[in-house]
């Protein structure tokens, strides 16, 4: 028999890529093997490890054996005598044999003491052996159903003969440790989803509003330094949106039954048991990170980011017709499939509109306006805190609340021109005075209504309008209106471009949201009105009409 293994250089490698030997010892192998990979696989794990109370045969045929081909015709010639020898039935009845293990026995619980190394190859020192290829954590497959649990399979990456690869498992939790505890290597350009999951874990679990303004803090003020075109994208999915409410598009419209179906496909179980899941932890992003724990995967897939993620959720909110559904669960499997970590917790939560971080809008703009302020000062070499005008910013904060002059003026330019596709750009290129310069009104963005606050009656309400000095009310004017039932509706009627007669109307809701298809007889007639002729002249220096 040759010494050469069947299917040549191709059954080495596939060899070295799953068990991580040299090639020499996996040409070894697959020779005493009789060319089959599969065998030679099973020997190799079967001779590492421990099933059930017992060491796993050892495959490896002893020195004083004949080769596997005599052995194999021995048997064709004598097949019904060794069935009848004394000898071969003691064996038999003295446990002398043992049922060969799949590799897949590989992946199942056992017990950490080893058996002794089979004559193929004798495992390397710990200190030699070379660490994962992953910064995944390593988790234990968990005590899933019978019905439910998963197969493992082996992907064969076309690893080098010194590839060190070796089974991981997806998922994480506090408990795990990390090869590589920074979220954000060096060489990667594009901001990582990672980034944002760490950081929406650490908001999460903290109730004080001064650690989790610090946390949003730093987030945006690493992705300004390292890659400021991706500051967008991080605020739209800490907001937990793909885009402004009066945009199109700018729902997912994503159900929970396809979100729920999405975690159970990937995570190999049934959609009854996530739905048990969810009843039991009412959260499904918590039972996608319960479920991807169990999970084992030997494909490590291309790390998220947050441009990606952006990206696919607009796809996502996009999508329309027949097939739609089945399109839109395709792209949710695909952003679950590559999560890390934490990531598919804030993935499904995004999906179904409850982000749970505990951090609104108005904290998002404070954190980015810090943010803001920190990149500048360090870019321009100014003090920190110190801001080229102030003057520019208009109101001056609240001190007590610890809202600082750039915090008020960042929010006031977010609620005259709510787009984050505006404002955020404006802050990376000019600081805090470039966006309020920039986020004026303009038609067709709605500008955020200024909401009333509710007091306990009218004697109330003035007291709040009059300040005291010296314990003595000043007097002051204000302007009372009746309150009626309805609609709050904020409309915009532009010209058409050259002049002509085709204007163009929206009508949108204190929400800020596009409405206009829902008014259609309103539109109607504020078109004919804006035909007319008729207008308001609007002085831009003081914005007052004439």
């Amino acid at each position: 028999m040759s010494d050469e293994p069947k299917g040549g250089d191709v059954g080495v490698t596939q060899l070295a890529a799953i068990t991580g030997l040299s090639r020499e010892s996996c040409a070894a192998m697959l020779s005493r093997a009789g060319g089959d990979v599969t065998t030679a696989v099973n020997r190799h794990f079967a001779a590492h490890d421990t099933r059930d109370g017992g060491a796993l045969a050892s495959t490896s045929a002893p020195a004083s054996q004949p080769p596997p081909s005599v052995v194999g015709e021995k048997r064709r010639r004598s097949s019904s005598a060794a069935r009848g020898s004394p000898a071969k039935a003691r064996l038999r009845s003295g446990g002398g044999y043992q049922q060969q293990r799949s590799v897949l026995s590989f992946f199942q619980k056992g017990r950490v003491d080893r058996a002794e190394a089979s004559e193929d190859h004798a495992p390397p020192p710990i200190a030699a052996r070379a660490p994962p290829k992953s910064d995944d954590h390593a988790v234990e497959v968990s005590d899933v159903e019978p019905a439910e649990r998963i197969v493992a399979t082996l992907a064969l990456h076309g690893s080098g003969p010194d590839s060190s690869r070796r089974p991981t498992a997806e998922g994480g939790g506090a408990g795990s440790s990390r090869t590589d505890d920074s979220p954000w290597p060096t060489s990667e350009a594009e901001t990582p989803y990672l980034l944002l999951s760490r950081c929406f874990d650490e908001l999460s679990s903290s109730a004080k509003r001064i650690r989790k303004g610090d946390a949003l803090r730093a987030m945006f003020v690493e992705i300004m330094d390292r890659a400021p075109r991706d500051v967008s994208a991080a605020v739209y999915l800490t907001f937990g949106r793909c885009a402004e409410r009066h945009e199109v598009g700018s729902e997912l419209v994503v159900g929970g039954a396809t979100v729920g179906a999405s975690i159970a496909e990937t995570a190999g179980v049934s959609k009854q048991t996530v739905a048990r899941m969810n009843d039991e932890l009412g959260d499904l992003g918590d039972v996608a990170v319960a479920l991807r724990r169990r999970q084992v995967t030997l494909a490590k897939p291309k790390p998220l980011t947050v441009r990606r993620v952006l990206e696919t959720l607009r796809a996502i909110a996009s999508e329309k017709g027949a097939g739609s559904a089945g399109r839109k669960k395709d792209l949710v499997l695909g952003l679950m499939r590559a999560a890390r970590e934490g990531e598919i917790r804030w993935l499904t939560r995004t999906l179904i509109r409850n982000m749970r971080i505990g951090a609104n809008k108005i904290s998002v703009l404070h954190a980015l306006a810090s943010a803001s302020e920190e990149h500048h000062s360090r870019r321009d070499g100014n003090a920190p805190g110190e801001l080229p005008n102030l003057a520019v910013m208009g109101r001056e904060g609240d001190a007590k609340l610890g809202v600082t002059p750039a915090m008020a003026a960042v929010q006031r330019a977010y609620s005259l021109c709510p787009s984050v596709d505006v404002l955020v750009p404006a802050l990376v290129e000019g600081g805090v005075p470039n966006a309020v310069r920039s986020c004026t009104m303009r038609p067709f963005t709605p500008v955020k209504p200024m909401l009333a606050s509710i007091t306990a009656g009218a004697a109330d309400a003035v007291a709040r309008i009059c300040k005291r000095e010296e314990d003595e009310e000043s007097g002051k004017t204000f302007l009372v209106e009746y309150k009626y039932d309805g609609v709050r509706a904020q409309i915009h009627v532009v010209p058409s471009d050259d002049g002509g007669d085709d204007w163009a109307v929206k009508i949108f809701s204190r929400n800020c949201e596009d409405r206009t298809a829902a008014f259609p007889d309103v539109a109607g007639i504020v078109l004919e009105g804006a035909e007319g002729g008729s207008g308001l002249a609007v002085d831009p220096r003081t914005g007052r009409g004439g």
